[in-house]
Parts: C-alpha cells; structure tokens; sequence
C-alpha cells in the first residue's frame, strides 16, 4: 500500500489529501480550494487557495469557477461586501451562460445576509425570472417571510 493510501486509511478524512497536494496551476489550486470549502469546511483556508489560483496566468480560462469560490468562501466567512464584489464579477462574467442565473440569486441572498432585502428580492426575481429554481424560489420565500415579520 503506498504512503497516500495509508495516510488516508488511517485518518479517513479529505484533509489529508490536501496537506500533500501541490497545485501547479490555477485550476488545481481551485480544485484544492474547493475541497476546502465543501469537505473540510475550511473556509480560510479555501479562500488562500483561490487567491493562489488568481496568480496563475491560466486564470482567465477558468474566470468564473474561481470567482465563485472567492465568493461562497467570503460569503461563509461573513465577508459579505467582498463577497459581493466576487459575485459581481460572476454576474458580469456569465452574463450570457447558464450560470448567470445561479450568480444572481448568489448575490441577492449575500444582499439579504447584509439587511439588504428589497436589494436581495431584485435580484433573486432576476434570477427566477431566468430559471426558477427550487433554491431560488425558496430563498424569495424566506426574504418575504422575514420582511413580513419584521414589519
């Protein structure tokens, strides 16, 4: 058995595999990133390997996927404001792709987060009025609902 399938044996946890991963370009030091962010739930540590991954030149060929990593981990460290500025530059990026929908309601829910609700609610209704997505519908609902109550 070699020393990887070993470390992992014995821990059996993610983490592991990303202490001895070395990224070589922008695209694994996303993918490292990632792991982080969904697995590990390390959230800092997810946000270093996004910004490792924006000094690689090849950088631009995988533009949205890092931004919206930048984003949700800004987002899960309660940056809201960056967040919002990573989440603008998705929203620009996918302007004409099937992920501009998803980029919208990302950015009205980071808006609700920051007390922003009739902000969130013109770009979730954006966003559903594209796709209407579960998510998305359930995130208008839960804004509605809260500004209900709080009024």
């Amino acid at each position: 058995m070699n020393m990887l399938k070993k470390r992992i044996k014995k821990t059996n946890s993610i983490p592991v595999a990303t202490d001895i991963f070395h990224p070589k370009n922008a695209i694994q030091w996303a993918n490292k990133g990632f792991i982080f962010l969904r697995n590990d739930l390390k959230y800092a540590e997810a946000l270093k390997c996004f910004e490792k991954a924006l000094e690689y030149p090849d950088y631009e060929n995988h533009e949205f996927y890092i931004s919206s990593g930048m984003a949700e981990s800004l987002y899960r460290l309660q940056e809201f404001d960056r967040s919002i500025e990573w989440l603008d530059k998705s929203i620009e990026i996918t302007k004409n792709n099937k992920e501009y929908p998803t980029a919208l309601f990302l950015k009205g829910y980071a808006l609700y987060q920051m007390g922003r609700s009739k902000d969130a609610l013109d770009y979730i209704n954006e966003s559903i009025s594209i796709e209407p997505s579960k998510q998305a519908i359930r995130g208008k609902e839960e804004i509605l609902k809260d500004m209900i109550y709080l009024s």
